[in-house]
């Protein structure tokens, strides 16, 4: 085998072999040579040996090729992804704003609102369209949590979307609510129409004004406004009007009235009107009779007092001085009307010459006391006489009657009179009757209080019903309070004197107030933002706020709520087939305040079957009731043999009367509220 073309230098090999070059580095000659045979053979080239002939190299056969892989399944198809960062941006005091991040191909989002974190009870939906990514939900109440999620929609079109997972609730909170605007003062307040015992009022409407309030005052110094009785009942009322009744005759009154907003968040109560007079017709009632006389101070200054017991007599003190009395009753005492009681040798030595300056008996009544100073030269020093009487006794004066008073089962009236009967006087004293008042939220009388000073103090400032005069003794007199109030409490006292003394007042064995019965509750009125409408579901939900803050003649917060209040939640359909032509197109009567007690109600179409649970506070009452959606159809058109058929609708009411014992207000009844029928699927 030759090579040719070969060079060497003194570094190592560099052949050049078939015009290819190979870098071998050091090696000695043989390992050279043995490098490039086997560099030769691997890379397939043929080598001939001299003289023969050239053999070719093996070759490894082609593969076939491979088959082309097997198409990849269809993926799965998956919804679109729930927004994220779901959070609140902005808040007022009744309104809730929550932002989330855009989602990748969404046409719009789904929001659900609810007032619990369990998204229990839902508001109705809203739907964003993209590219907003935001939902302000309004009119929240101040300082209300709520709770909100969302979720995205893609498709073709709004209308036939595919929806993502529902983002994780996020709470949000309202601000403070604002502070509550005072109404303005009703205006134009007139006074006319008078008669013995009513006066007509009027005044101009007030805007957001929900009820009017309504006071008086009669004449005197110490007189202070009081409820006025409108039309007999409640000093609180829904219209611009109002007829003062259980008026004095022939007296001067002066009215106010201010308006009451039927919503309390962001109004509040105005203030009071200017004021109109206005005179009733008649004549005044006579003063209180001035006391009979009944004896002479004389120099002493005698005066006397008593209990139903006693008789206690008091004179003056004078320096150096002794006296003498006698006490004279029964058969021994002179006629009342004697000028001369004390005249004679009527002063025994037994009860001469003593120090004290008073003198107590118990033995009888009427009863006459004459004392002087004791001076032997001068048997008329300073001679002073009274007759005095025990007090009445308590049973003297029987139980009131009330009347115009309805038992529970009525429908309720105002309490037009209280009459108190079995009085009995004494002769030759004048009688004075006093009432007291208890606007019930004093709580001024009770069954053992006041006692004592307390119950006189209070007799004393009370209000004159009747006072007169007699010579004789008077038995069974019967005495009418006809100016009374609604829910107020009345106690009678008694008293008998003269121009020197007079009894204890006394009031009824019990030492009781009776009470007139309530007037009408105010009426219920719905809390929007309380109640649920989401006809979704299958039923809807109502709160009904009863405010009482400012209304005196209805029970507030104390006891319970049946202690004090009867409500009645009347439902019914629509209209009903009451003319049996086999359609429902006659409409069904619904309560009023004046027919809300009445038994028509408690029976077909009428169901009463819902009891409104109820919390009662010092701001008034709150109700609460879930009424299911109807889910029958009735005909309500068509022919007979293609009828319209319907799912009506159903309307509640709510009625309320106040009580107090057997006492009972008139009705109110709410606004009728309409509940649809549940939302059809989509």
């Amino acid at each position: 085998m030759a090579l040719s073309g070969t060079r060497e230098n003194g570094q190592g090999l560099n052949r050049e072999v078939g015009g290819m070059k190979s870098f071998t580095g050091n090696f000695p000659a043989v390992r050279g040579w043995a490098l490039l045979l086997t560099l030769l053979l691997g890379a397939g080239m043929m080598i001939s040996a001299c003289g023969e002939e050239e053999v070719p190299a093996p070759t490894t056969p082609t593969p076939a090729p491979a088959p082309p892989p097997a198409p990849a399944p269809e993926p799965e198809p998956t919804g679109p992804a729930a927004p994220a960062n779901l959070r609140v941006t902005a808040f007022t005091h009744n309104s809730i704003t929550w932002t989330w991040d855009a989602v990748e191909g969404a046409l719009g989002y789904e929001g659900q609102f609810s007032t619990d974190s369990t998204f229990t009870n839902v508001a109705p939906p809203f739907i964003v369209l993209a590219p907003n990514t935001s939902q302000t939900v309004s009119n929240l109440s101040g300082n209300m949590t709520g709770y909100f999620r969302v979720r995205s929609g893609t498709g073709t079109s709004l209308a036939a979307l595919t929806y993502s997972d529902w983002s994780a609730g996020v709470s949000g909170m309202t601000g403070d609510p604002p502070a509550a605007v005072p109404l303005s003062a009703p205006s134009g307040l007139d006074a006319s129409d008078a008669t013995e015992n009513t006066v007509s009022l009027s005044w101009n409407r007030v805007s957001n004004a929900g009820t009017y309030e309504v006071q008086q005052v009669g004449p005197g110094e110490d007189a202070e406004w009081g409820a006025a009785s409108c039309d007999g009942g409640s000093n609180v009322v829904d219209d611009t009007e109002c007829v003062a009744s259980g008026l004095t005759a022939g007296t001067d009154y002066d009215f106010r009235v201010r308006a009451i907003p039927s919503d309390t968040v962001q109004y509040s109560t105005s203030g009071w009107s200017s004021t109109a007079v206005a005179r009733t017709d008649g004549t005044a009632p006579a003063q209180p009779t001035t006391p009979v006389t009944g004896g002479t101070g004389g120099g002493l200054n005698l005066q006397w007092s008593s209990t139903a017991t006693t008789i206690t007599w008091t004179w003056d003190r004078i320096s150096g001085k002794t006296y003498d009395y006698v006490i004279r009753s029964g058969t021994d005492a002179p006629r009342m009307d004697s000028a001369t009681p004390c005249a004679g040798d009527i002063f025994p030595d037994a009860s001469s010459d003593v120090a004290d300056t008073n003198a107590d008996y118990t033995t009888a009544s009427p009863a006459l006391l004459c004392v002087r100073t004791r001076n032997p030269n001068d048997r008329s020093e300073n001679l002073s006489y009274a007759w005095g009487v025990f007090a009445p006794a308590a049973t003297d004066i029987g139980a009131p009657a009330a009347a115009g008073v309805s038992p529970l089962a009525d429908s309720g009236k105002a309490t037009r009179s209280l009459t108190w009967s079995g009085i009995n006087v004494e002769g030759g004293f004048s009688y004075e009757m006093n009432v007291i008042v208890d606007r019930q939220r004093d709580d001024r009388v009770t069954a053992t209080a006041p006692a004592g000073g307390a119950l006189q103090r209070a007799c004393s400032n009370g209000e004159l019903l009747e006072s007169d005069e007699t010579d004789v003794m008077l038995t069974g007199l019967e005495v009418t309070l006809t100016r009374v109030q609604p829910y107020t409490g009345y106690l009678l006292c008694l008293r008998m004197k003269n121009n020197l003394g007079a009894t204890n007042w006394v009031v009824p064995a019990s030492n009781a107030e009776h009470y007139t019965a309530p007037g009408q509750a105010p009426r219920p009125t719905k809390h929007s933002a309380r109640s649920v409408d989401d006809r979704d579901t299958a039923s809807e939900t109502f709160v009904w706020n009863v405010p009482t803050r400012a209304n005196l003649n209805v029970p507030r917060g104390d006891g319970t709520f049946t202690d004090h209040y009867t409500v009645k939640m009347i439902v019914h359909p629509d209209r009903v087939d009451s003319d049996t032509d086999g359609v429902h197109d006659d409409r069904v009567a619904r309560p009023t305040a004046a027919t809300c007690g009445d038994t028509v109600f408690d029976s077909t179409p009428y169901d009463t079957s819902i009891t409104p649970t109820a919390a009662l506070s010092p701001d008034g009452l709150t109700l609460a009731a879930t009424v299911p959606r109807s889910t029958t159809e009735v005909r309500t058109g068509g022919t007979d043999t293609n009828p319209t058929n319907t799912i009506l609708s159903r309307i509640v009411s709510v009625c309320i009367q106040a009580k107090h014992g057997t006492r009972v207000g008139p009705w109110h009844v709410s606004g009728a509220e309409i509940v649809e029928r549940q939302r059809p699927p989509s």
